[in-house]
């Protein structure tokens, strides 16, 4: 087990480090939205500062938004990936070693986004299939 609290906590730190640069990166969009008369009259692309359809379109998706959206969804995986350690009933109990198995095929895979970081270690690499 200490191998797999190795890799949740290697995940965790970098939800922190995505969400803080994401909510500031928010805050900064905000208070700028305030301030800027293009933002308040209707946001990026109604300002003109950004005239690119793409590339108004790639903010929109994968913006600071998307970031924190995708932090919250990464969680809420390691949570239910905890709450399988605590099975509750007999089917529970007898379904743990494959639903434990799959979740955490998943949580390497998600994890994987993270390889070019210099605390990534190769045990934390999916298996390849």
């Amino acid at each position: 087990m200490g191998r797999m609290n190795d890799l949740i906590a290697f995940i965790n730190a970098r939800l922190d480090e995505e969400e803080a640069v994401a909510r500031a990166a928010l805050a900064d969009l905000k208070e700028d939205m305030l301030t800027w008369d293009g933002f308040v009259q209707g946001g990026w692309k109604a300002s003109g500062l950004i005239a690119d359809d793409d590339l108004f379109d790639y903010l929109d998706v994968c913006g600071p938004t998307a970031a924190v959206a995708g932090v919250a969804a990464d969680r809420a995986i390691l949570a239910r990936y905890e709450a399988l350690g605590r099975p509750a009933g007999l089917f529970e109990r007898l379904m743990f070693p494959a639903l434990a198995g799959v979740a955490l095929a998943c949580i390497r895979d998600r994890a994987s986004r993270f390889a070019g970081h210099p605390d990534y270690r190769d045990e934390f690499r999916p298996a390849t299939q």
